[in-house]
């Protein structure tokens, strides 16, 4: 591994000559997820893009790709991922960056570490945190940078004033919206030209005592999880279907949600999650291991049952 990085490193530099500092760069990202990147620093600029080679390991010692190339694919990676200069310059105004605070919900134990840099809230057993919208900056790509204590530091802001900026535009501007996972389902299996599991599917759908079940997320499908949070949009999920609603954590990207009914909510069980989250999921994707409920009388989300930490 170091002497992979050291020859991309030095293949780097040839290809950046003069100006660029470039060094290996360990970034943690959610839940303790450790990737080894590569930062490369340009004189004179305030950001500094890091990319990620662990990929290209197995080709270049098999001698598919040598340092040169794939120093060519990372900075391909960086052009296409480059946050315009300008953007970059007024990341420590408040005034222009207020505007693009945005919430996510990652898991309280499991990012310990990180909580310790970052303004966030503890909210059942997850932790409310935050970062900037950087779409726009990206040229349309989705792209968040996480807001730091630092950050916050030099802007003269609150966490609360983060949570209320973020939860204006989780209510208004980020509209949560549900897609029946039948639908989802059956989509794949036309694409796929699975006739099989399209007959399944119509089966379980007979099934008339069965509740639908939904895949809940933001419209960017970024971070949607956060929609644990739209109480309003839950509490009209419940009057539609007539009662209190379970919630199982997809990803920090999506949530599944049941109607509690005829008993199917029992069905799934934490052990069913974890099982999920480990063999299906990338590790920074886990949101938790525990299965929620939004009480349609009491108008808000519990834990139901509390699953295994996703670390240990």
């Amino acid at each position: 591994m170091e002497e992979f990085m050291s020859d991309v490193i030095k293949a780097l530099e040839m290809k950046l000559g003069e100006g660029y500092r470039i060094f290996p760069k360990e970034q943690r990202k959610n839940n303790e997820l450790v990737l080894y990147g590569i930062c490369i620093h340009k004189e004179n600029e305030s950001i500094s893009p890091v990319v990620y080679p662990e990929e290209f390991i197995l080709p270049y010692i098999v001698g598919i790709l040598n340092a040169e190339k794939i120093a060519d694919i990372l900075l391909e990676q960086c052009r296409q991922r480059e946050i315009s200069q300008e953007a970059a310059a007024h990341l420590d105004d408040f005034g222009l960056m207020k505007d693009k605070v945005r919430i996510r919900l990652v898991n309280y134990g499991a990012n310990s570490r990180e909580l310790d840099g970052i303004p966030h809230r503890r909210f059942l057993d997850l932790a409310i945190t935050y970062y900037l919208d950087m779409q726009a900056a990206l040229a349309g790509q989705i792209g968040a940078g996480a807001i730091t204590n630092a950050m916050m530091e030099i802007w003269g802001a609150s966490e609360d004033e983060l949570y209320r900026l973020g939860m204006e535009k989780l209510l208004a501007e980020d509209a949560c919206h549900t897609t029946d996972i039948f639908d989802l389902i059956r989509q794949s299996a036309q694409e796929e030209q699975d006739t099989q599991l399209e007959e399944a599917i119509a089966e379980l759908q007979k099934d008339h005592g069965r509740p639908k079940m939904y895949v809940v997320t933001n419209q960017g499908r970024f971070y949607g999880a956060n929609c644990l949070l739209n109480t309003s949009f839950l509490q009209e999920m419940a009057e539609d279907s007539g009662c209190s609603l379970m919630v199982y954590p997809s990803s920090v990207h999506e949530l599944v949600i049941l109607p509690q009914k005829n008993g199917y909510e029992n069905r799934m069980d934490t052990k069913d999650i974890q099982e999920i989250n480990y063999e299906h999921l990338p590790k920074d994707e886990w949101l938790s291991n525990s299965i929620y409920r939004y009480d349609r009388e009491k108008r808000e989300v519990c834990v139901y049952k509390e699953g295994a930490p996703l670390l240990w």
